[in-house]
């Protein structure tokens, strides 16, 4: 195949999907991909990875017997293990995949995610369109922000990059390949200086812990340690992504609260994106509306202050469990990847 970075010409790039155990969820996340305009033209690429344990034997076994029953697409490519991967060689695998087809980026989303009728539209648009933008960082079909107002379909932001249901350029993903070391992160963080406590830096440091605890690069973190002008992600007016994963069955928890939000927030139906074409999509608008629904309040700088002070001083990382009757607080070690 002719490298993608040579050929001009419109571009429908394959979507990957990693998966384990969450049947449900994965075969809603088929069925809404099916339904879109231009499936027909997209290879679904799906990585089954093997349990760790006999508790996600289950749903592994209802995911890899529907996998030959899936159609609709233009192709569909499937990996299978014999061991236990975990999702960032689940995931890896497949993005070498579609690089060694020549594609210069892909389409990629967890196996919690309902998606619009046009999301690959969509996604297929604005990969083409800001292919040669190198200030875009990736192209995010998740949006809850009110976008009333907003100019055209699409807008821009350099503050928030949404992972659910995500488009980007490899070459973009190589930018911030170093901070997915969590080795290279842990050194970042202990040469940060006390005095940090006194900026905003306060925050990557706490963002750090965070990935260091989970021991999972995550990709809504990291691109926070590239410049300004290097992190936009393009967002659309109305969300293309609806999020089901919010029911703590998967890596990163969840609660009732966020369950609800989520699951029932309302999502474009339209079969058919047709993309702006004017040249400056960012909204200041978008921005102050930002900046007033995630502004960083007193606790939470006081909390990321404290939790940075206790790891300077005992090399653990705080944590905190609230129940209905008491807080529990303990310290834990990190989870980095030998240690797992």
């Amino acid at each position: 195949m002719k490298d993608m970075k040579e050929n001009k010409e419109f571009i429908y790039y394959p979507i990957i999907v990693y998966t384990l155990n969450r049947y449900e969820h994965f075969r809603r996340l088929v069925e809404s991909l099916q339904k879109n305009t231009d499936a027909d033209k997209t290879e679904l690429v799906i990585g089954l990875d093997y349990p760790p344990s006999e508790k996600y034997r289950e749903g592994f076994e209802k995911i890899r017997d529907y996998l030959p029953t899936i159609s609709g697409f233009k192709k569909v490519t499937i990996f299978t293990s014999e061991k236990n991967l975990g999702p960032y060689k689940n995931e890896m695998r497949l993005i070498n995949y579609v690089k060694e087809l020549g594609y210069d980026a892909t389409i990629g989303t967890e196996d919690d995610n309902e998606f619009s009728p046009n999301f690959i539209q969509y996604m297929n648009w604005a990969l083409n369109r800001y292919r040669e933008d190198k200030s875009i960082y990736a192209i995010c079909g998740f949006n809850k922000l009110d976008t009333s107002g907003v100019k055209g379909n699409v807008f821009k932001l350099n503050k928030i990059f949404a992972g659910w249901g995500v488009g980007q350029w490899f070459d973009r993903r190589e930018k911030v390949a170093p901070y997915r070391d969590l080795y290279y992160q842990k050194e970042i963080l202990d040469n940060m200086p006390f005095y940090i406590i006194f900026s905003k830096k306060i925050y990557k440091a706490n963002a750090i812990l965070g990935m260091l605890y989970g021991g999972w690069p995550y990709g809504d973190t990291i691109p926070m340690f590239l410049p300004d002008e290097e992190r936009w992600c393009v967002f659309p007016t109305i969300s293309k992504v609806r999020n089901w994963g919010q029911d703590d069955s998967g890596m990163h928890g969840g609660s009732v609260t966020r369950f609800e939000e989520y699951s029932t927030m309302p999502i474009d139906q339209s079969p058919i994106f047709e993309g702006d074409n004017h040249d400056d999509i960012f909204s200041p608008i978008m921005e102050k509306r930002f900046n007033a629904v995630y502004k960083k309040s007193f606790s939470s700088y006081v909390k990321s202050v404290f939790k940075y002070l206790v790891y300077k001083m005992t090399g653990k990382v705080l944590v905190a469990k609230y129940s209905s009757k008491w807080l529990h607080i303990r310290l834990e070690s990190l989870k980095l990847p030998n240690e797992q």
